[in-house]
């Protein structure tokens, strides 16, 4: 997400296309680049730098010093972390009192913002040993005004835990991490660059900076744009290619910022699909008010859509990432990726995406966007049907296990003869399920055994109507009818209950034999 401090570093967002010249990247407050030349460099492609910066060093340590000790999926910190918390923890805790206050009370945010805040107050500062606030800066990005005063403690900090000697140490680390993002960026850049139909050798009136922080969380990609400096911060990382689409993101941010600014007029133009936006399920709230940054975000997920169809991941495998964009607030995006999928048709030199962006924001025509949000709602209608279907699904299998579960206790109670608890876990059966034929038949054995001969047919006579009832259980039901028919001298009702077991088919060999014997039995 980018935070704009001035506008005039834009120019309105021309991008200055000239043949190349080398063009010096800032000095990070005297901070050499890390040496190693590769071949064909990004340096001398594209106004980038690599650089180690001793500001996001110090207020890092101060803010590790605070208490952030945020770490992803619960690793283990970084050996250079580890060393400096080793460092610190010899020193006394009167080091620390300030700093500590300071950040408890302005720690309101999530680690990432939190990371992002003090990385853009690290940027907006002179070098050491004073740190000083750049006051003549304006329009401070987000989070910038509630932790200000932390600057203030830095000075004392830096002399009384030795950070001097600290990061001479340990700068040559810095160095290490950036040759591992040197090959990545070089190819990532390039990549971006072809689908643009860039040359490769180009003049910016603005400059890219990629500063390593190794007191970060793992894998954290964090830009600021000061003045006509770009800065990506990249925290420490086992494999920079994990980084690949983050770091895209933020170089497309630097390639359509400007574009995006130079067709202003456009852009508000498109401010009538904001309120579709809003509507959306997953909109962003950092977004709520801002239609241009939308906007950007959605070109830019669309060339990331369009450059990376299979590693650009999907919360819903259904409906795709078009659909999850969609879902975001990023109506455009269907649109945009129907754009885009013309310019990489038309082959023509001259087109260029940068002169190809103004035949996209113009003259949308409103029907289509309104067939892609209707195309979304069906889409989501279709997913929350199958989501219903799925989770009717997963009850009536969690209904069937406890139901199981209850007959098999009643059915370990029964043989050992604990009768009484058998009928309590029965009734909690009939409960879930009052016509559910195990548990009536059970009932009616206990009612049996009990001797209550009465209540036992009925129950049986009620099991035998219960849907889904495996054979045996009928068949033996109506044998036990027969009986107590028998016994009443309902003779001709018992014949019946006999007869019928009789003309079953299936396993229920037992209960024929016993029909057949009880049959015999009976008066003519």
């Amino acid at each position: 997400m980018f935070y704009k401090i001035t506008i005039k570093s834009f120019l309105f967002g021309l991008l200055i296309f000239q043949l190349y010249s080398e063009v010096p990247g800032p000095q990070a407050f005297g901070q050499d680049t890390t040496g190693i030349r590769l071949k064909d460099d990004v340096q001398d492609l594209a106004n980038v730098d690599f650089k180690t910066d001793v500001r996001i060093f110090v207020v890092m340590a101060a803010l590790n010093a605070s208490g952030f000790d945020f770490e992803i999926d619960d690793q283990e910190i970084t050996g250079v972390r580890a060393e400096l918390l080793r460092r610190l923890n010899r020193l006394p805790n009167s080091t620390f009192t300030e700093l500590r206050l300071q950040y408890q009370n302005t720690n309101l945010w999530t680690p990432e913002t939190t990371h992002a805040a003090y990385t853009s107050l690290a940027l907006l500062l002179e070098g050491p040993p004073e740190f000083a606030y750049r006051e003549q800066l304006a329009n401070a990005p987000h989070g910038i005004a509630v932790i200000r005063g932390f600057e203030t403690l830095l000075s004392d900090f830096y002399v009384d835990a030795g950070l001097e000697q600290l990061w001479r140490e340990i700068q040559p680390q810095y160095q290490r991490e950036l040759q591992l993002y040197r090959p990545v960026v070089n190819r990532m850049i390039r990549e971006t660059l072809d689908y643009f139909r860039i040359p490769a050798r180009i003049y910016f009136d603005r400059n890219i900076v990629i500063i390593p922080d190794l007191l970060a969380y793992r894998d954290i990609v964090n830009a600021r744009n000061v003045e006509n400096v770009y800065y990506i911060v990249v925290g420490p990382t086992a494999d920079p290619e994990k980084n690949y689409l983050k770091l895209q993101h933020e170089y497309l941010h630097f390639l359509l910022d400007p574009l995006i600014a130079e067709n202003s007029e456009l852009v508000e133009q498109l401010e009538r699909y904001l309120e579709a936006s809003r509507r959306q399920p997953f909109f962003p709230e950092d977004l709520w008010n801002d239609h241009g940054l939308l906007v950007t975000e959605t070109l830019i997920e669309t060339i990331l859509f369009r450059l990376h169809p299979d590693k650009y991941p999907s919360g819903n495998d259904k409906a795709g990432k078009s659909f999850d964009l969609v879902q975001q607030g990023m109506i455009l995006h269907p649109y945009f990726d129907r754009k885009l999928k013309q310019f990489e048709s038309n082959t023509a030199e001259a087109v260029t995406l940068p002169n190809f962006l103004k035949s996209m924001l113009k003259d949308i025509p409103d029907e289509e966007i309104a067939g892609d949000l209707r195309s979304a709602e069906q889409m989501q209608a279709e997913i929350e049907e199958e989501e219903e279907k799925l989770q009717e699904q997963i009850r009536l299998q969690k209904l069937e296990a406890d139901k199981q579960e209850l007959i098999e206790q009643a059915g370990s109670f029964i043989a050992a003869g604990e009768l009484d608890q058998a009928s309590d876990i029965i009734d909690q059966l009939l409960e879930l399920e009052p016509d559910n034929g195990k548990g009536l038949f059970y009932l009616a054995q206990i009612s049996a055994r009990k001797g209550d001969w009465k209540k036992a047919r009925e129950l049986h006579r009620k099991t035998i109507e219960s849907p889904g009832l495996d054979p045996w259980i009928y068949a033996h039901s109506l044998v036990q009818i027969g009986r107590i028919n028998a016994a009443e001298g309902l003779y001709q009702e018992a014949r019946q209950s006999f007869e019928a077991v009789l003309a079953m088919d299936g396993e229920i060999r037992e209960s024929r034999q016993e029909a057949e014997f009880l049959l015999g039995k009976l008066p003519q």
